[in-house]
């Protein structure tokens, strides 16, 4: 009897083995798909690691048992499910960073796999704005907005005003006062992005974006204003003229999950804007990232995605930092 026992566990044993080699071989491909979740607050720079059981591997080719181990034991990489889908890890530096490759990364929106196919959902938001009717009007070069409105600062009582405009909307007013100071023409979408459906907040922008081009078809420049999150370590303020005002990071996105032909384009104009800024305030610069989203950047080859400060600065500060924003974009635009 013990012997069928022992029998009977190596059957199973094998039988178990073998199963695991055919996941291997074939990626869990015939899993059901299973979502946990993601690791976020609000946009791209929350999130640190994205946490997804697929049914299918992202590349279709299956993984020669080499490949697999090579994965299982690189630092980049994170057992992310129980079917051993590998993802990679990507922490925030706030070094400045110009490389066009791209190797160092601020995953997001985060990590945003979610988020990106958001991104080209085509319904049509509730428009609140107040320069979003169909007459056409010329003038402007500069469109404001905000994907994520609710977005606030230390000294505001919340991290997110949910359904209002945030201390983001205000940093954005700002950045739209001080660029009209320089004599650059600018309008200011109003429209509430990311209520009453945080996750269809950029579907939402990019209507507004083609309504406001429809409005203004002298726009060229369209600046999304975010506010990161505090990370542990990083720091997101200086002195500038012994006042305090919150550092600036430039994102750019590419085409690495959703086609966008002149993400090189915009990194160019960036790289610019951010070098003259670094030049002008020495300090206010945290860098210029290349991330794996695209962030509707696609819309336009002068797209710009800037996080003035995180949620350790206050509103003050990150307003005293769109006026430099402003002063240095009036010098690269006229």
């Amino acid at each position: 009897m013990f012997g069928r026992r022992r029998g009977l566990r190596s059957i199973i044993i094998w039988i178990f083995t073998l199963v695991l080699i055919i996941g291997f071989y074939t990626g869990f491909r015939l899993l059901p798909v299973l979502q946990i979740g993601t690791f976020f607050e609000g946009d791209w720079a929350k999130s640190m690691i994205s946490v997804t059981l697929p049914a299918r591997s992202l590349d279709p080719t299956p993984l020669t048992f080499a490949q697999v181990l090579q994965k299982l034991v690189s630092p980049k990489y994170v057992l992310a499910s129980s079917s051993l889908m590998i993802e990679p890890i990507v922490t925030a530096t706030a070094d400045p960073d110009f490389s066009e490759d791209g190797e160092e990364l601020l995953e997001a929106e985060p990590t945003q796999p979610e988020g990106e196919k958001i991104e080209e959902q085509e319904e049509t938001p509730k428009d609140n704005a107040k320069n979003a009717d169909e007459s056409p009007i010329e003038g402007p070069i500069v469109c404001i907005y905000c994907t994520h409105n609710a977005e606030s600062y230390a000294n505001m009582g919340a991290d997110r005003l949910e359904g209002k405009n945030g201390g983001v909307f205000e940093v954005a007013k700002q950045l739209q006062s001080s660029l009209e100071k320089t004599g650059i023409q600018t309008v200011l979408c109003e429209t509430i992005h990311d209520y009453p459906e945080w996750t269809k907040s950029y579907a939402n922008s990019l209507e507004s974006l083609k309504k406001m081009k429809k409005k203004y078809p002298s726009l060229q420049i369209y600046i999304d204003v975010h506010r990161d999150a505090a990370f542990e370590g990083v720091s997101t303020t200086f002195e500038n003229d012994g006042k305090k005002a919150a550092k600036v990071m430039l994102i750019v996105g590419s085409n690495q999950r959703l086609t966008h032909d002149n993400w090189k384009e915009n990194l160019a104009f960036s790289q610019s804007i951010g070098s003259l800024l670094e030049k002008n305030y020495p300090g206010i610069l945290r860098g210029v990232r290349v991330q794996d989203g695209r962030y509707n950047q696609h819309f336009s080859p002068k797209c710009i995605l800037l996080e003035v400060g995180s949620t350790d600065n206050t509103l003050a500060e990150a307003k005293a930092s769109a006026q430099m924003i402003a002063k240095t974009l009036s010098e690269i635009l006229k």
